[in-house]
Parts: structure tokens; sequence; C-alpha cells
């Protein structure tokens, strides 16, 4: 494939044509293919490249979908390493809602909610950890794959829940619907308040600003999810809240949103925990608990980040003891002549990512044990 790319029409001098030439090789470069999609539809991948910047292709891209005419395309940045299989789910969810956007059917979002059974049944839905004793069950979600997404799968599972669709949990498509309709709404709203730029959440992170926001503006969920990055504030919301049947909590950790649900049933209060990487963790009791499963993910994650490197053109030819150090001590990042914190280096040190997960699961810890103080005697409804 070859790029051309006319600086100008109007003949210059040489001088001044060497500037313009030279000016353009050091020139941030934004690359776009496009393809026409049945049903009058048009898919777009965008890529940025700038001068010192990762190898190509870029750690993430920007997925693009339009029906022509003035409409503004729904936009998702997804990681350079996702499957076709991946990207075409992308594209069919956005097909769906750009279909939604002129009339076709309804958006996924606002008054889709059903009221919830006492007793919701659990037949169809996999549980993957439970402490009996506790009442306490992690029930088995949707995995992520685009890492920036964890906010949005957090929502989703409650969702799924406070409608009484837990045989939604895993449906891909659904959860995509309503991850890019949620971004374009909060990219509508920051544009539209200044609340924050668009680029904020069209890479797919949803922080917890904008999560109260998503939760504010649903009727349906206001008053049933309560939102809490800290022991500190669960306990302060805790304080007189009244649950009448079901009620949400978005979970913030040091690297990663969680959910948990409190449900009054006839035989009393049971508690479902969601985390959209499937991971065990609501039996773990003990700081050696913790401690084992942290070094049990840190050599997983120690395996994906030395296969990372070696397809890295950068570190493909370098020897292997320049890998292992790069995968224990992390790969330096500088912007603007200032070393960034080694906690947002892309490839971290192995004991800044050992510190990280053991904060996020004594939070996990530390806020079902809240949970649990607060409605574990609760006798139910």
């Amino acid at each position: 494939m070859a790029l051309c790319a006319t600086l100008t029409t109007e003949p210059l001098a040489v001088l001044p044509a060497a500037e313009e030439l030279w000016r353009a090789l050091h020139a941030p470069l934004q690359l776009k293919w496009e393809v026409p999609l049945e049903g009058g539809f048009q898919a777009a991948l965008v890529a940025t490249m700038a001068q010192g910047t990762a190898p190509w292709p870029p750690a993430r891209v920007q997925l693009e979908l339009s029906s022509g005419g003035e409409a503004k395309a729904l936009e998702l940045q997804v990681p350079s390493n996702a499957s076709v299989t991946q990207v075409a789910q992308l594209l069919t969810a956005s097909c769906t809602l750009q279909g939604n956007l002129f009339g076709q059917t309804d958006t996924p979002s606002d008054g889709m909610l059903k009221k919830q059974k006492k007793d919701p049944l659990l037949e169809d839905v996999d549980v993957i950890d439970q402490c009996q004793e506790r009442k306490i069950a992690q029930l088995q979600s949707l995995d992520q794959w685009h890492d920036g997404v964890c906010g949005h799968h957090a929502l989703f599972n409650l969702r799924c829940l406070l409608r009484d669709e837990l045989d939604s949990l895993r449906d891909e498509q659904r959860f995509w619907q309503q991850v890019i309709a949620d971004v374009q709404r909060l990219a509508h709203f920051g544009e539209l308040s200044g609340s924050w730029p668009r680029s904020r959440v069209v890479c797919g992170v949803a922080d917890e600003v904008h999560l109260r926001h998503l939760v504010e503006q649903d009727e349906e969920l206001t008053g049933r999810i309560t939102l809490a990055s800290t022991i500190e504030s669960l306990k302060e919301q805790l304080r007189g809240l009244k649950i009448s049947d079901v009620h949400g909590f978005l979970l913030g950790a040091a690297t990663h949103w969680y959910s948990a649900a409190v449900v009054r049933q006839s035989t009393g209060v049971r508690i479902y925990f969601f985390d959209s990487y499937n991971v065990p963790v609501v039996s773990l009791r003990s700081n050696e608990d913790i401690e084992g499963l942290v070094e049990q993910r840190l050599h997983q994650s120690r395996s994906r980040t030395m296969e990372s490197l070696r397809k890295d053109p950068h570190w493909a030819h370098r020897p292997q003891n320049h890998l292992e150090e790069a995968v224990d001590g992390g790969v330096e990042e500088w912007w603007k002549g200032v070393r960034k914190a080694s906690m947002f280096w892309r490839h971290k040190p192995l004991e800044v990512k050992r510190e990280l997960q053991r904060m996020d699961l004594l939070l996990v810890r530390d806020f079902l044990h809240l949970l649990l103080a607060e409605y574990s005697h609760d006798p139910g409804p």
C-alpha cells in the first residue's frame, strides 16, 4: 500500500520546498482506511503516527462507523492486538446502533429495566466462586479483552441483574451496543458541558465521574446503584441506605472496577459479585490468600509481557537477559524530558504490578467485608 500526500499545489523555491517536506516528515501523521459495509454504512480505522512513539502499529487505533450524511460517526478506540472476530463484534454493534439512531429500533439505554424478582433464579448462570457460609457468590460475566473498559463491564453486569436478565451477562452484542451508546452519550455531554474532552471517553475508559453521570442520567438506575472507590466513601454512603429488593454497587479499586449487588431474598440476603476478568476472589479472606493469588497472577502477567516484548520490533533481536530485565524492571517511559512514574508505564516493573494487584485485592476483600457486616444479618423481605 503506497501513501502519497500533496503538500501544496503552488510551485515553491528550493529552500521553502525543502522546509515544507522536512516539516511534513516530522509532523504527526494520521492514517485512515475506509471500507463500505452492507446497509449503507461506512467503517473506518484511524491510526496516528508521531515522532518518538512506539513501533508500528500503535497500541491503540480508532474504529469509526458512519451512515453517511451529516450524522456523526460512532467511535471507539480499540487495542491494535484485537482479533478480527472482536473487531467484527464492534462493527456489528455499531451498525445496530446507527440503525437505532435512524428510528429502526430503540437504543439500549434508559427505560429497559424490569422489576426485579425477589428470588432471582441462577440456574442459567455459572458461579465461579462462592462462600456458602457468608451467602456470597461470584457470577461469571463476559470476559474483558479491551483493556480500558472495566468500568463499562461493571455497570453492564449490574444492569443485567437489575433488569432480571442474568442470562445476558455474557451476551457480547448486548454489551458492546450498551458500551458504544454510553461512550457517545458521555462524549456528547462532555463536549456540550465542557466537563471533559471527547478523547477522554472514546478510549473506552470510564472513571468515577463518568460512571456517576451514566447512573444519574438514567432514572431507572438512580437510587439503585452506589459508587465508591474508597472504604470510607462506602461506609459513609451505607449509613441510612435502605434496600427494598436489590441494590448495586460500583466499586473502584486501584486499577480496576468491580461490581456487587445486595439482593434481599425470601431466604435472607445474598451478595453477588462481578469481576470482568473472572478471577475468583470472593473466597479470599486472609492476607495469605491474597498473596497467593497475587503471585499466581504475576506469573501469568510475566508470560504475557515477555510475549508482548518479543513481538515488538525494538525488542525482537535483543538477547533473552535483556527481555527478562525489562519484564522484571519495567520499560521506562519519558514525557518532555521527565521520567514518568513507573505505575504509568505500559510495561510496569514487576514490583509495581505486585503492589497494585495487592491493593486491588485488599480493597475487594474490605469492600465485601463491609457489605457483609451491614447486611448479612438482614432477615430478608
